[in-house]
């Protein structure tokens, strides 16, 4: 809605202005508009640069993450071979300690016998002659 203009009051007069009078337009407003064109031109480079540094620096962090990424991977491979090269270690060391411990209880088992034929090899004959002089065999 348009305002209201207030009515006039007094005497209406003109005031004569000759062309050029006042100010020259083009030669008046060409600085400000060079000014205003100049600040736009100089915003929107600096615009395009930031948008281009932001490309750069996101480029740059997936590259990073895919580093890292790779390097996590390598670094899961080398702790999977350590575990597996552990794991074959203590099976080697278990099945030698029970390699041993059955040669040592092979080993007891044959001095048991060994020493149980010596030790019973005169009972025999001892306990036949025994039992006959004490009268429980007869010939």
């Amino acid at each position: 809605m348009p305002h209201k203009m207030p009515r006039l009051t007094g005497v209406t007069k003109k005031t004569l202005v000759e062309d050029n009078e006042l100010f020259i337009f083009d030669d008046e407003v060409l600085p400000i508009l060079q000014v205003l064109c100049g600040k736009t031109l100089e915003i929107s480079q600096m615009e395009v640069l930031q948008e281009e540094e932001l490309k750069e620096m996101q480029k740059q962090q997936v590259n990073f993450m895919n580093m890292t990424e790779n390097d996590n991977a390598d670094i899961k491979k080398m702790e999977d071979q350590e575990r597996k090269r552990l794991e074959a270690y203590e099976a080697k060391k278990n099945l030698e300690k029970s390699k041993r411990n059955a040669k040592k209880v092979a080993h007891e088992k044959l001095v048991c016998r060994t020493v149980a034929k010596s030790y019973l090899k005169d009972v025999k004959p001892n306990a036949l002659v025994l039992l006959k002089d004490l009268a429980f065999i007869s010939n």
